[in-house]
């Protein structure tokens, strides 16, 4: 299950323009020897202007 301790919040650019993020989930003390199985993206929190949208290209795992 997705857990609220296990949260990585991260910035992103908001310029209509693709850009690749690198998040360092090794570091995070939850994740920390865990196999990864499932990602939940959440892109905004909060609200978000009507006719926002986010395009995920691809996700790769290290």
């Amino acid at each position: 299950s997705f857990a609220d301790d296990k949260y990585l919040n991260f910035p992103v650019a908001c310029d209509g323009e693709y850009h690749e993020y690198d998040l360092p989930v090794g570091r995070h003390s939850k994740w920390r020897g865990q196999t990864i199985r499932a990602i939940r993206l959440d892109p905004v929190t909060g609200g978000a202007e009507r006719g926002s949208k986010v395009e995920l290209d691809w996700v790769i795992g290290e």
